[in-house]
């Protein structure tokens, strides 16, 4: 399902279920241009209509800037004040080492798509 696409930028949205999970696919920059409020938009979307776990893929998102990582910060604390478990894919090189860099990946929960389908439920 296609959930959200600027008509001035290149990120695109898409959903889909893997296991337990709606994993939300995040292509292209994640940045204050490219419409980045649609990503939180897309998360209360999910948490209203009762999802429990969510993950945000980022395998397909090309850059991010400052707004971007904003934006990831807000969906993992609204997630968390709604008691939802919430993980992020498979980061782009470039993405993994600014979470590196802003020492994200030590409060994220960071992980790779394949272990979705095996987890414990």
């Amino acid at each position: 399902m296609d959930v959200g696409r600027s008509s001035k930028a290149s990120m695109i949205i898409k959903e889909r279920k893997v296991g337990t999970y709606i994993v939300l696919d995040l292509t292209g920059r994640l940045t204050i241009n490219e419409d980045i409020e649609q990503i939180p938009a897309a998360l209360v979307r999910l948490l209203e209509s009762g999802v429990r776990q969510i993950a945000l893929d980022l395998k397909q998102a090309t850059y991010m800037d400052s707004t971007g990582s904003a934006s990831l910060i807000q969906c993992y604390q609204k997630a968390r004040q709604a008691g939802v478990k919430i993980k992020f894919l498979d980061p782009s090189p470039r993405i993994k080492k600014l979470f590196e860099i802003s020492k994200l990946d030590t409060i994220l929960d960071i992980d790779h798509e394949s272990n979705l389908q095996t987890e414990i439920r």
